[in-house]
């Protein structure tokens, strides 16, 4: 079939598939409305590429039975998506781009050894990627790739030398009782770290945090800018790959230079970060 032949059922089957899409694909450019973000960067590249048609995995803690549950991502690749270029919206430099998205958690019995193995799948067809964000299911979380090695969920990703960001929408209770569809109440927390110097490679300088929260039961938006001075600082069991920087705020960043990431340190991460996922290999 030649080049103009493809052209053609391209330039048909765009509106057709735009016809049936979700809202969020409807209207791309919403991401940043319809979350209410405060501190999105205007401009970051499109991830999605290094996500489409991969598949990861995250082993669970193995208790004294041998029991785990690992948890496997896979990105299928959309046609859709390969059809429909990534929409932009010239204002604020965002682009939206469709990639599902399917969640599998794997039990893993132990003993005794006569339980199966079982699996569970959540299958998220319109999600949609939006530079280092992706949304699905109605949770937004920044992620980070390193192509073939890792991926990253909660990661804080760089805008440049300068300025980190990270974003997360999460549930904060289960569905509402009698609501079709089931709402479910959630929280927004946005940080943009602005620093003075380069924390890859200066030991102290000055830090503006910007913070952003919202939770979906209260229509309070929180916004704050805190001034602080970074500095290096190190805890016993950091991996020799972490820079930790202090904030003089809630919680340290965990840096892994190598990777160019970020991690904000929740307590339960370890040095790799307990949201880190490998390729899968079956």
């Amino acid at each position: 079939m030649s080049t103009k032949s493809w052209l053609l059922i391209a330039a048909l089957l765009v509106p057709i598939l735009g016809a049936n899409a979700s809202p969020a694909e409807n209207n791309p450019q919403s991401f940043q409305e319809r979350w209410q973000l405060q501190f999105y960067p205007d401009d970051l590249p499109d991830q999605r590429p290094q996500l489409s048609g991969t598949e990861w995995v995250k082993a669970g803690d193995m208790n004294i039975l041998g029991r785990r549950t690992d948890q496997v991502i896979r990105f299928p690749v959309d046609r859709r998506a390969e059809l429909i270029p990534p929409q932009r919206n010239d204002e604020n430099g965002m682009s939206s781009v469709l990639q599902p998205v399917e969640f599998t958690h794997i039990f893993h019995p132990g003993l005794p050894a006569n339980e199966p193995t079982t699996e569970t799948t959540e299958k998220y067809r319109q999600s949609v990627v939006v530079g280092p964000c992706i949304e699905y299911g109605g949770q937004v979380h920044t992620f980070h790739v390193v192509p073939g090695q890792q991926l990253l969920f909660h990661a804080v990703v760089p805008v440049n030398a300068l300025q980190w960001y990270t974003v997360a929408v999460r549930f904060t209770g289960p569905p509402a009782a009698g609501r079709v569809p089931p709402d479910r109440n959630f929280r927004i927390t946005e940080f943009l770290f602005e620093f003075g110097a380069d924390p890859l490679k200066v030991n102290e300088g000055p830090l503006t945090i910007h913070y952003h929260s919202r939770d979906s039961c209260d229509e309070k938006l929180t916004i704050q800018h805190f001034h602080r001075t970074f500095r290096l600082a190190r805890k016993p069991n950091d991996s020799p790959k972490v820079r930790r920087i202090s904030t003089a705020f809630a919680r340290d960043l965990l840096f892994i230079p190598e990777h160019r990431y970020a991690l904000i340190d929740e307590d339960h991460y370890d040095a790799a970060g307990d949201e880190l996922f490998v390729p899968l290999k079956e």
